[in-house]
């Protein structure tokens, strides 16, 4: 088993009495409610909410325990870093993979800082053939290598023991189920074969940083320190995720489940599955109530458990912003219209986290409209530049690509080249642009939405899509004084409502299971959204407004001896466990009312501060 140095675990020393902590500022009942339960010794879940203190709190937990060696796990060497300057000297602030490089990786490092091996090297050594034959389609040797060492990425992030069919990418302009499983048929046992290499001090790939973590991870080590904090953890990879829960240690994971947006690349919300006692900060000290409301919005349609309080010193804003600090996009695509769009206005813009992805992405671009094939991973499935148009228009995984193609076809992808090449960094720009995933930890005064954010809701079923609302949820908790949403989904004018709908009956007669007694909700309920219309109008609180609304609601159903109304059998609206929810039938909605099923679907965002679900 890899251990760190002095690292078995062992109970804590008895207590020696010291003096009562001191604090930079007195805890809020959350917080302190929280220092009650670490003492305990149990293990701790904590949901906390943009901007609501999580690092100052685990600050206050450590300064509470002197007598704990503990040991802080850190996203990455950055916020390590600066943890390390904040928290007591009894915290180690460290990464999993500075633990696992002393443990593991120094074996490896002449491999480290080898030279890199190119795709069609990684094909000779692992025997691929020229060409994988997968009937419709057809795959180089470069691009199955690439798929291959991609396989290992997800893997080396993942809590399992030796590679999987899931762990294979799925390959855009490849989306048949049958042409997929054919391509990880062939992927799997490469990859295997690729990790043999990886795995031996002399082989002859290219090492990385997670190679060694993995390998580390599989000797299930001990970590140092009696108590085990886990930032971040909503986003945490499988085997780090494993790693900890593993620990005999007490464990304290902290963490915002509705900011989970790296599902995409084999992260997980360790938060949800874990075992421990939960508690919850939701007070922000980054923004005032107005942003706080508009984040609730987003967290009410994910139905999440916490709700954010604003901070009452700050006078935040939802309004439109000509020249804000910030723009934040949802694609790669819509960050170079927006630094085309600052160029023009004669700005000087910085891109976060540089322009290097989207130089790579305009030389792909650029090799398909000259008639060459590309090995960039998001393009590499697509013999020529017409079918990465057409793939874009009219297949439903195309769609995030719809902006890339007409900002290739308007400007070209030598343009976008020299538009990368105009950059410049944070400190000499007057504006910056972002993506939301890499504005993700970050925040600025004010913040625009770009308009390449996607509606929330699937355009063919209706369901949620949660990754993103997750995603416009990070988005609008990085504003500080003020906030633009208003180029969303829904939201270039009026906030939208939906009275023809709602009083045309599609919600259908309520009625209680199982005695079938028929009952109508109020006509101020059945309203709501007028409501709602006026309340914002006025600057009230769109939770006073539900808050309000369920009380009606439970004493309309509790008068008739009710607890919940159905639609069609199923629930239709409950206050137990709490959250009130009106359901559209939405097939019968688009077969009987064709004229205004589009509109629901273009309008539904709108509909809070209930969550409307569809059947």
């Amino acid at each position: 088993m890899f251990t760190q140095p002095g690292a078995a675990y062992a109970p804590p020393a008895p207590a020696v009495p010291v003096a009562p902590p001191v604090f930079d500022h007195p805890p809020t009942p959350e917080q302190a409610a929280i220092l009650d339960a670490a003492t305990t010794s149990q293990d701790l879940v904590i949901e906390a909410g943009a901007g609501t203190g999580k690092t100052s709190t685990l600050k206050m937990v450590a300064a509470a325990r002197p007598n704990y060696r503990m040991l802080y796990l850190a996203y990455n060497k950055a916020i390590a870093t600066d943890a390390a300057a904040s928290f007591p000297h009894t915290v180690q602030c460290s990464t999993a993979h500075s633990l696992a490089f002393r443990a593991v990786g120094h074996q490896y490092a002449d491999r480290l800082n080898g030279p890199r091996v190119p795709a069609r090297q990684v094909a000779r050594i692992l025997g691929i053939p020229a060409v994988l034959d997968l009937g419709a389609h057809a795959l180089t040797s470069v691009k199955v290598a690439r798929l291959v060492m991609d396989t290992v990425a997800r893997f080396c992030h993942s809590a399992e023991v030796e590679p999987e069919m899931y762990h294979v990418p799925s390959v855009p302009g490849l989306e048949d189920p049958v042409v997929m499983a054919a391509l990880r048929r062939e992927i799997v046992p490469l990859a295997l074969k690729a990790w043999d290499d990886l795995t031996r001090v002399n082989g002859s790939l290219k090492f990385q940083h997670d190679h060694y973590l993995k390998m580390w991870a599989m000797h299930e080590p001990t970590l140092p320190g009696d108590m085990i904090f886990l930032d971040e953890a909503q986003d945490a990879n499988p085997v780090i995720a494993q790693i900890v829960e593993n620990q005999a240690a007490q464990k304290i994971l902290v963490g915002d489940s509705s900011q989970a947006i790296y599902g995409w690349r084999g992260a997980v919300d360790a938060m949800a599955s874990f075992d421990g006692a939960r508690l919850r900060l939701s007070q922000s000290f980054r923004f005032g109530q107005r942003i706080a409301d508009e984040a609730n919005e987003w967290l009410q349609l994910l139905n999440a458990p916490l709700r954010l309080a604003g901070n009452p010193a700050m006078d935040s804003r939802v309004e439109r912003i000509p020249a804000p600090a910030a723009v934040l996009c949802r694609t790669n695509a819509g960050a170079v219209g927006q630094v085309i769009a600052a160029l023009g206005a004669g700005h000087r813009p910085a891109l976060v986290g540089g322009g290097d992805d989207i130089r790579r992405l305009a030389k792909a671009c650029q090799d398909l409209r000259a008639g060459r094939s590309t090995e960039h991973p998001e393009l590499m499935a697509f013999a020529s530049w017409q079918e990465v148009r057409d793939y874009a228009e009219h297949d439903s995984g195309g769609a995030d690509l719809k902006v890339l193609v007409k900002l290739i076809d308007s400007h070209g992808p030598e343009r976008i080249m020299r538009v990368v090449d105009q950059l410049v960094t944070e400190d000499a720009a007057d504006i910056v642009v972002s993506t939301a995933h890499k504005a993700k930890g970050r925040e600025w005064s004010t913040v625009r939405l770009a308009a390449d954010f996607s509606d929330p809701y699937d355009p063919k079923t209706g369901q949620l899509i949660s990754s993103e609302a997750m995603l416009t949820y990070v988005a609008v908790t990085r504003a500080r004084q003020a906030l633009d949403p208003f180029a969303l989904p829904g939201r270039a004018g009026e906030t939208p409502t939906l009275p023809s709908v709602v009083n045309d009956g599609l919600f259908d007669t309520l009625v209680p299971d199982p005695e079938p007694i028929a009952t109508d909700l109020p006509a101020d309920l059945i309203g709501w959204l007028d409501l709602a219309k006026e309340a914002k109008a006025n600057k009230a609180k769109w939770a006073d407004v539900e808050n309000a609304a369920v009380e009606k609601i439970k004493d309309h159903l509790a008068a008739r001896g009710m607890e919940e109304a159905t639609v069609h059998g199923r629930p239709a609206v409950s206050w137990k466990p709490s959250k009130p929810a009106i359901t559209v039938d939405v097939k019968r909605l688009q077969s009987e009312r064709p004229d205004i099923y589009e509109a629901f679907l273009t309008t539904k965002t709108a509909a809070r501060p209930f969550k409307i679900l569809e059947g």
